[in-house]
């Protein structure tokens, strides 16, 4: 996150890659492949198509293996690591957060979470929740929690 960050005025990436019309095509985790040594993969994309495009479909199978939770591995082309999107959120689903700009530092800042339902990697579908409403739990499936901070 911080290498994004570094060559990216701070920002941390966006919840999602969105067409001109705001519609979410891909996830997060498709724009960390070039600091996740996965550059040659993030190349393959098309960017401009949704995740489940046929082209871009075909690449599901190729998820790396740092996606991969090892206390319960997914299906294949799944994983269980998440963003918080909901507004306020360090992926705010409608814009990038600043490092330099955490209100409670890097530090004591969720970026990221492994929990809940698993997701295909591709596909932009994260914590997308409402403050006004229950916590969704983190805990399953694995009864704790493992979190990325800033």
């Amino acid at each position: 996150m911080h290498n994004w960050a570094s060559n990216n005025n701070d920002d941390i990436p966006p919840a999602a890659i969105k067409d001109k019309a705001g519609k979410k095509l891909l996830s997060w985790r498709v724009e960390m492949l070039p600091w996740l040594e996965q550059d040659p993969l993030y190349r393959r994309f098309n960017r401009d198509e949704p995740w489940d495009s046929e082209h871009n479909k075909k690449l599901i199978p190729l998820m790396p293996k740092v996606f991969v939770d090892p206390r319960l591995p997914a299906a294949p082309g799944m994983t269980y690591y998440k963003a918080f999107t909901m507004k306020g959120a360090s992926m705010d689903a409608a814009r990038s957060m600043n490092l330099g700009r955490c209100p409670d530092g890097t530090g004591n800042t969720l970026l990221i979470a492994a929990g809940g339902d698993p997701v295909v990697w591709t596909k932009p579908d994260d914590f997308d929740f409402d403050l006004d409403k229950p916590f969704p739990d983190l805990s399953k499936p694995f009864g704790n929690l493992i979190a990325v901070f800033g």
